[in-house]
Order: C-alpha cells, then sequence, then structure tokens
C-alpha cells in the first residue's frame, strides 16, 4: 500500500524519504501541496448533475473538484470502487450513464428501449447488472454499457418493485421480484437456486440485502422477509414485519437492520430466527447506514441523526440511540441515499443546505466537517477511498488535477515498509490541466 502526494518543487528539495515522512505526518496538507489518493465523494444534484468533491484538495471552494451532467435525474446508481466507475440510471430519458470518478467526466451514455428499475455492480465478473422495467435482465460491459448478455427470467414485470444484489466472492447475483427470488452465476445467468417470497400482492416493495461476510442473504417483500444462505439456497429464518421496510441494510453476524414503512426500526437475526425492535428515537427513521460499527439512522421530518453501537444490539435489551444534528432543516424525503459511510466516518447529504456534513462514531452531536457540493438541491451521496495500490488511478488523478504550469514533485510513500519514490516534473502552459 502506498500514498501518493504532489506538491511544488523546492529550490533545494529534501530528501525523499525525509519529504514523505513530513507529507504522511500532516497527511499531505500545505500550500499547493495534496493527496492523490484518499477520499473521493460524488453528490447528486436535482438539475441531473453529480458533483465530485475531494476533501484532499485546495482547488475551488471547499474542495469543489468537478462536475458531470446526466441526461436526466438519477434514480438509481451503481458504484465500482476499484475502478472508480459510477454508473447512473435515468428514467427521463430511459439511460444509463458512466462517470469516471477519476477524470471527473461523463464517459458513456446509452440510452435504453425502457427503464432501469434495478442495477448493481458485479466486482467478480467485472460487469454491471441491469434489471429492467421489461423484464430483461443484463450483465454489460463497464466501458461501453453494451449488452453481454441478456435474460427474460422476469417477463412481465411490474415495473418499479424488482431489486438486484451481487456476491462476487460467491460468484452470485441475487435477483427479487414478481413474488420470486432468483440466485444466478454471475457470468451465465443460469438460475441457481428459485424460490417463492411473497403470496400476496406482486406490487409489493422489494428489498434486498446480502452480507459478504457470512453469505446471508436478507429479502423482503411487503410485510413478509426471509433470510437464507445463497449458496446452499436454504431459508435460515421468516419474518413477520408489521409494515413494509424502506430499506435492508446488512449487519455482522448474520443480521439485517430494516426501517419500516410506520417509522420503526427492527433488527432481523437470521442466526436466531427472531426479529427485535431497536429503541424509538421519537422520531420516524427512513434510511440507515453502517460505518465501523455505529449504525446511522436518518431522519425525515427532522435533521437529527440517531446513533447505536451495533456490538450491543441485544433482543430484549433496548440500547437508547444518542442524538446527533446534521444540517438545520428537516432532511425531507429521497429516493436516493444520503448517508454514504467512508471508513469509519459516515457522510450526510442535506439536500435543502446542500451541504455535505461528516459525522465519526458516536458521542458527537455536532458534524466534525462540512463542506458545500454545488449549487442544487442535493438527490443523494455516495463516497469510496480511491485505492492507491492502482499507479493508473495516481497518473489519471495528476492528468486531471495539475493545478498550473510549473514545477512539481510527485511523492510515493510506502509507510508500511518505510521506503519512498520521488520524482520531478515540469508542467508547461501546453499539457497544464
Amino acid at each position: 500500500m502506498f500514498r501518493a502526494f504532489i506538491e511544488p518543487a523546492a529550490a533545494e528539495p529534501p530528501p525523499c524519504m525525509a519529504a514523505a515522512r513530513r507529507l504522511l505526518a500532516t497527511s499531505g496538507r500545505g500550500i499547493g501541496t495534496r493527496e492523490l489518493t484518499g477520499p473521493l465523494v460524488a453528490a447528486f444534484g436535482e438539475d441531473a448533475t453529480v458533483t465530485v468533491v475531494d476533501p484532499a484538495l485546495r482547488l475551488g471552494p471547499a474542495g469543489l473538484a468537478g462536475l458531470a451532467r446526466l441526461p436526466g435525474a438519477p434514480s438509481g446508481f451503481a458504484l465500482d470502487r476499484l475502478g472508480q466507475r459510477l454508473f447512473m440510471a435515468t428514467q427521463v430519458p430511459a439511460a444509463l450513464a458512466m462517470v469516471d470518478l477519476a477524470t471527473r467526466r461523463t464517459e458513456t451514455v446509452l440510452t435504453l428501449d425502457a427503464p432501469v428499475a434495478a442495477l448493481a455492480w458485479d466486482a467478480s465478473a467485472e460487469a454491471l447488472l441491469v434489471l429492467g422495467m421489461d423484464g430483461a435482465l443484463s450483465l454489460r460491459d463497464p466501458d461501453t454499457l453494451q449488452p453481454r448478455i441478456i435474460s427474460k427470467i422476469l417477463d412481465g414485470a411490474s415495473g418499479r418493485r424488482e431489486a438486484v444484489a451481487a456476491l462476487p466472492r460467491e460468484r452470485l447475483l441475487v435477483v427479487a421480484g414478481s413474488g420470486r427470488l432468483w440466485i444466478l452465476e454471475s457470468v451465465t445467468l443460469r438460475a441457481v437456486h428459485v424460490l417463492p417470497l411473497s403470496e400476496g400482492d406482486d406490487a409489493e416493495p422489494v428489498r434486498i440485502a446480502v452480507s459478504e461476510e457470512t453469505a446471508t442473504l436478507f429479502a423482503s417483500a411487503g410485510h413478509a422477509a426471509l433470510a437464507l444462505h445463497a449458496v446452499t439456497g436454504r431459508v435460515l429464518a421468516r419474518f413477520d414485519l408489521p409494515a413494509p421496510p424502506r430499506m435492508l441494510l446488512p449487519l455482522s453476524r448474520g443480521r439485517a437492520v430494516a426501517p419500516l414503512a410506520d417509522g420503526s426500526v427492527v433488527v432481523l437475526d437470521a442466526a436466531a430466527g427472531l426479529r427485535f425492535d431497536l429503541a424509538s428515537a421519537g422520531t420516524t427513521m427512513v434510511e440507515a447506514g453502517l460505518a465501523g460499527s455505529t449504525l446511522y439512522l436518518r431522519a425525515g421530518d427532522t435533521p437529527q441523526l440517531a446513533l447505536l453501537d451495533t456490538e450491543r444490539l441485544r433482543p430484549g435489551q433496548p440500547t437508547q440511540p444518542a442524538m446527533a444534528e446534521a444540517g438545520t432543516s428537516p432532511f425531507g424525503e429521497a429516493g436516493l441515499p444520503l448517508l454514504a459511510p467512508l471508513g469509519e466516518a459516515m457522510l450526510i447529504a442535506h439536500p435543502g443546505d446542500r451541504r455535505i456534513y461528516m459525522h465519526h462514531g458516536m458521542g458527537m452531536v455536532a458534524p466534525r466537517a462540512a463542506f458545500a457540493a454545488g449549487g442544487s438541491p442535493l438527490a443523494g451521496l455516495v463516497a469510496l477511498a480511491r485505492e492507491p495500490m492502482r499507479t493508473g488511478a495516481a497518473r489519471m488523478e495528476l492528468t486531471a488535477e495539475a493545478p498550473a504550469a510549473g514545477s512539481w514533485r510527485l511523492v510515493f510513500a510506502v509507510a508500511d515498509q518505510g521506503r519512498a519514490i520521488c520524482h520531478d516534473l515540469v508542467v508547461t502552459r501546453e499539457n497544464a490541466g
């Protein structure tokens, strides 16, 4: 693992290792200095834009780094963390778009015959899984977005009530809809297991959550939910819910948390086969996010967050949540997630404030940091830590972000081995940018 930095060249530069130690100690802070690896945030705007924000940059207001435009308002997304590619679906027009987060550009836009109902990134096949509202399921090339293989397992699909997910470690895909649950081979789309999901109305909302740690799959349709082992297809538990889930979020040890449509929040325990309620925060919770071992619950009618330590969640032992704030006005409803985990920290997009807030675990009432993200109300958020072992990513960052013509020093520091490599370069007006 290495970390890459760029800084203005000095007339008498210090030894490479000394420069690396200083940059590591300060995380690249300094005039004209920045880290080329580290966090990257993409905020979705209601004006059909994706604002790419790099908190490590000292360019522009609050680290504003770039803007990519979509053919329409985003309705869903999937993220390739290693390749730093963001895939966005739009309803009007029906289209797919690929945004390269390294270059801050919308690289590919593909018009579709039918809008996208759900999409997911399959890291094992390096392909985008797309389920259309016409029931067509396809694996698509990440660069061209053209289909590699198409299946019609969901002929007569009910539209917006489907969900898909990937288990790359097991090389499996999951599709839920029309009252059934399919587990498929990731490359061939061949069905491995097919299970009934709900005996009720096919139009009930469908949710999926997968735990790669245990290969446990949670799925719900309306008031019914189940947990199963994805590889064997064995049902571990079935649950009756007081209200349909707004979402399912996997936790550790074969558990999942579900904010329900009635405002309550429940935990589903696959191993114990039981459901238990979380302590009420006194407000309606509409979204859940997990950063480290801290569970964040976002309210809709206030700017409040409820924080819980997942290691202390026990049935019959309600744990009172810690309350925190992110913003000055209610979040309101959102079609896309406003919570984005980044390591041990949680980023929260506030639509009305047009700002992104950062919280860092229990015991913090006020946000640790906040920064702006474009001029449009925010509609969603995603974050990733750029992979420092990918030298190609560092080269792209340098090409896209060299701030001005002049002499620069590029420092690669291998912290765990006590080694460093330095390279001096000159950016001219002809190749600056």
